[in-house]
Parts: structure tokens; sequence; C-alpha cells
């Protein structure tokens, strides 16, 4: 059952990035709030009711079914009577039995909207197209209707998803000789949802699991405003994301990726994987001894414009492949903005064309 929920949940998401031109991959849903009430046949028999709010920042899911499980010749029925609830800070999942759950902090997992981060409704369709394709599968937009709603159809890996601006409505999946079949029998859509929806009972035991998951015994809550904090330079992250996808699409590469954590922005762009670019900038003050930091033969120390720069070409190694690719690296001060950037990309590059890509940045 879990592989079949990865499945969907696959799918979903696939069909939301290619299907959906408006669709900002930093939501769960293109409707601002909403309630489904689901049907569930096959394998697994039951019941599931979705409720969301702010376009699925806030949702609460509650589930209650039966599953058969065969093991060799022994059948046996699990009951599964769960929670899952986010609030925009933790997600909970309470198992309603037991009245017993776990909490995970937001920030104890990775942040995957960095995937689309920058990426305008044709490179969000293109980049959804190929991981798609990659599976085997397709969309069909706005082939068929479901409620009185025009879905996009979207296949691959033996399950079939109907989705209306990123809520499932109907979905099947035969893998060898399990079939699971979800359908939604009610969708209220752009409604008053309450706030008590989204906390977990009052009664359940909850476990904080944020440590254990990040994998940092002392994890600690970081508030976005803390996150902001983490400036390593004069140049506002914003204002690098902005000029880093200008430039990147004034160069015709498709794909971006930015981030924005241990006191360091970066950017890597890309047009396929063998042909990347990647920015890093960091607080010039952490480095100060840069020349020496980075001295190694054939390093090549200049300035143009009057700022201290130098360049280097060489092989960067890929250990889980064990192959070499050619690159070169720009290594810039800007004194003014109290910043340290570093431009490399594969394939070479020569210094001046390096220089110049550099020159198209406005900071």
């Amino acid at each position: 059952m879990k592989k079949i929920i990865l499945v969907i949940s696959f799918l979903s998401i696939m069909g939301l990035v290619n299907a959906q031109p408006t669709y900002n991959y930093q939501k769960r849903f293109q409707v601002k709030s909403g309630h489904v009430e689901y049907r569930l046949s096959g394998n697994t028999t039951g019941t599931k009711s979705l409720w969301w709010d702010n376009y699925g920042e806030r949702y609460r899911e509650e589930i209650n079914t039966e599953e058969i499980v065969k093991s060799g010749r022994r059948i046996e029925t699990v009951v599964n009577n769960s929670l899952s609830v986010f609030d925009g800070t933790y997600y909970y999942n309470v198992n309603m039995a037991t009245m017993s759950g776990t909490k995970l902090h937001k920030n104890a997992i990775p942040d995957f909207s960095i995937l689309g981060s920058g990426l305008n409704d044709g490179e969000m369709e293109q980049l959804g197209e190929g991981l798609l394709g990659a599976f085997g599968g397709k969309v069909e937009k706005k082939s068929e209707t479901v409620l009185g709603r025009s879905c996009d159809v979207t296949t691959a890996m033996g399950a079939t998803v109907h989705s209306y601006k990123g809520v499932t409505l109907k979905s099947l999946t035969i893998m060898k000789s399990v079939e699971e079949r979800e359908e939604a029998l009610s969708f209220e859509e752009n409604i008053t949802v309450t706030a008590t929806l989204f906390m977990p009972p009052a009664n359940a035991s909850i476990e904080d699991v944020s440590a254990d998951v990040s994998g940092d015994e002392e994890f600690y809550e970081e508030s976005e405003d803390e996150e902001e904090l983490l400036s390593p330079s004069g140049i506002e992250f914003e204002k690098f994301r902005y000029e880093s996808e200008r430039v990147r699409r004034a160069m015709g590469y498709s794909f971006a990726m930015h981030d924005a954590s241990g006191g360091e922005y970066s950017s890597m762009w890309m047009k396929h994987p063998k042909n990347t670019v990647w920015i890093l900038v960091n607080s010039l003050q952490n480095y100060a001894t840069w020349r020496e930091d980075f001295a190694d033969d054939g390093i090549e120390y200049f300035t143009d414009n009057n700022r201290r720069m130098a360049y280097r070409s060489d092989n960067f190694y890929d250990e889980e492949t064990g192959t070499s690719t050619p690159g070169s690296i720009l290594l810039v001060e800007v004194k003014e903005k109290d910043a340290f950037i570093r431009i490399t990309c594969s394939p070479q590059k020569t210094k001046e064309e390096l220089i110049n890509i550099f020159k198209l940045f406005n900071f």
C-alpha cells in the first residue's frame, strides 16, 4: 500500500508541474481552501477525508481503512485509523486507535520547493515533462470530467490520476495483483475552514522526532526571521536570486536551483547534466585570505576593473561515477558589498567568458 501511495503522490506532483501552467511549485494545491471526501476500494477499502487552507499551507487528512495483506498462505486484515496534520510549522501523524503519534518540525526535512524556485511557467512545464517522460508517463490536459470539474489525466508506473488544480479526484493503481481505487464523492472548494481542524487531538501523546529525522541531536527550531539573518554579505538573497534568474535566462540555461543556508547563497543553472554553472556568494570577511587559501599550481591572479580576481581551469572528479569532467572557476572580490563570489562551470570556459558572466550581474 505504501508503494502505491508513493506512486500516486509522484503522479499527482508530476501532473501539477506538467499540466498546470499557472502552478506555483511551492503550493500544494491551486485551490485556496477545500474539503474532499473519498471512497477507497480494491485491496484497501474505506474512506479518506481531506481539508486544507491557504493553498495547502495547512492541511488535515483522516484515513479509516481495512487492507487485505497476503503473506504466503496467511491472509490478514490490517486496520488503519490515522490522522495527518500540518499546521504550517509541524507535521503530526497520529494513530487514532491508540491516541499516540509523532510530530516533525518543517525545518528538520529538506525544502524541496527550491526545485522550482525561479522557474517561469514554460520552464516548469518543461521540467515536469522531462521528469514524467523519464518514467514513461504522459499527461492529457483537461481530458475528463469528475464531479463536474475538468481534470488533467496523468498516467505512469501502472497508475492513472485525475486531478483538478492539484487536487486528486480519482485514481487507479494496478501493481501486479494489487489494485487500488480512490474516488472523490464530494468536493467543496474555496470554503471557510476552522483553524481547530489543523491541530492534533488534545488528548494524544505526541513525540517530537525532529532531532532524529534531521540527524541533529541538538536540533532547534529556526524561525523565518532567524533564517533571514544568515545574510553572507551586503547582497540580499532576493537580489541575488533575481539577478541569478535574469542572467540565467539571458544565457539560455533552462533549469535552476537556489539556496540560502549556512551563511552562503548558492545557485545552480543547468542546460543538461554536463552543462552547468554554479554560483556561490559568501561574506568577504570570511575569506579575507582567499588568495592564500586558493593558492595552487595553475591558478592565475589578476585585476579587472579594479577588482581582484583569479581564474583556473581544471578537471572535476566525481567520486560516485569515478569520472572527471573538464571545468573552470572564477573567484571575485566585491569589497563594497562584502562579497566573495565563485563562479564554476562545466564544461570549461575561458577566463574572458567567465568574466563576462560576472559582468552581467548588477550587484
